[in-house]
């Protein structure tokens, strides 16, 4: 874990001090693939931001998807309303409804913010055309009526919860701005259109140096306060999903596809629900304390002491099972009985 900071602020100073465009540019480039990769270790912190953005953007989205949906019903239910009423040749309805279909088809690009403005008016068009005609009371239903003293179509039905669209997208769009989520995902993103071949966009400095310095202090100050708590109380420690070590911080171990090794899970068990106060503590009464959806099974000695897997994975992060004041083993299981001694 060391290692991993050490790099990252090795690439984050280069990036920093490149003194031109294409100089910071290539630094930018190696800082954005190192936190892509190996250091992503570094960025646990951070992925609870990162699924509260993803619930965001799921929600303007799903709105979207209503939205389009509910339009493209109306404009094909008004559509053939005018071909019944023998209206389909006339050039004006020819017009906007090529315009809508070419529209909500995706045929031409626009702002988020506008995305539904041109297909609304060319439908009102439509809509009003036929309200002058008296058919209020066929198209009653796609409609919403002005309610001031001057009679007529204020809206379509369809479009009604446009507004509400364009707040939450204006919403997200502000508070990623300033995000360290947002940070992470758009230096995610530059770095892949730099490695796309067709791709000839330049970036500026400007562009990416603001959301680096952010990210970077992000790591800095997360690892300062994990390490403060887990030097201070325990020599290992949970802090969301990971195992932090007092010296080496962040423990890592290989999963076997999306799983985690049952030896692992068991670990995490002890970590977080022995009580504070002992050093010691039967199967039966620790099984007691662990909620019904993180149980694991059974088999704590052999998934923990056998063929010294659990000694294997500390080895690999640096880490001895040995506790640095007393020499005694920090982890122990039995048949019967687990003993962990973790207070400093």
């Amino acid at each position: 874990m060391n290692i991993l900071l050490e790099k990252e602020l090795i690439l984050y100073e280069s990036v920093i001090d490149g003194l031109n465009d294409r100089d910071s540019l290539s630094a930018f480039h190696d800082y954005a693939s190192f936190i892509s990769n190996e250091g992503a270790f570094l960025f646990t912190h951070i992925e609870p931001l990162l699924k509260e953005r993803t619930k965001e953007i799921k929600e303007y989205e799903d709105l979207y998807t209503k939205i389009l949906k509910s339009i493209k019903k109306d404009v094909l239910s008004v559509e053939k309303l005018v071909i019944k009423l023998g209206l389909a040749k006339d050039p004006m309805f020819i017009d906007r409804f090529q315009t809508l279909h070419t529209l909500l088809n995706g045929g031409y690009t626009c702002s988020p913010s506008t995305y539904f403005e041109s297909s609304r008016l060319d439908f009102l068009d439509i809509l009003r055309e036929l309200y002058r005609n008296e058919y209020e009371k066929e198209i009653s239903k796609y409609i919403i009526l002005s309610s001031n003293y001057n009679p007529g179509i204020e809206d379509a039905v369809a479009f009604k919860e446009r507004k509400k669209y364009y707040s939450l997208r204006e919403e997200f769009d502000k508070k990623d701005s300033i995000s360290i989520a947002g940070a992470l995902v758009n230096i995610v993103a530059i770095l892949t259109r730099i490695n796309t071949p067709e791709s000839k966009v330049n970036y500026s400095r400007a562009s990416y140096v603001g959301d680096v310095r952010k990210i970077h202090n992000s790591i800095v100050i997360a690892n300062l306060e994990v390490a403060s708590i887990n030097k201070s109380t325990t020599i290992f420690s949970m802090r969301n999903e990971d195992i932090y070590h007092y010296q080496e911080d962040i423990l890592t171990y290989r999963k076997r596809g999306i799983k985690e090794p049952k030896y692992i899970s068991m670990f995490k068990n002890i970590i977080r629900y022995m009580p504070a106060n002992k050093s010691e503590i039967t199967l039966s009464d620790f099984e007691k304390l662990i909620p019904k959806d993180k149980q694991v099974g059974d088999g704590y000695r052999n998934n923990l002491m056998k063929d010294g897997i659990f000694n294997k994975f500390l080895g690999n992060n640096n880490v001895k099972n040995i506790h640095p004041k007393t020499g005694q083993e920090v982890l122990r299981t039995t048949d019967k009985f687990i003993y962990f001694n973790n207070n400093l």
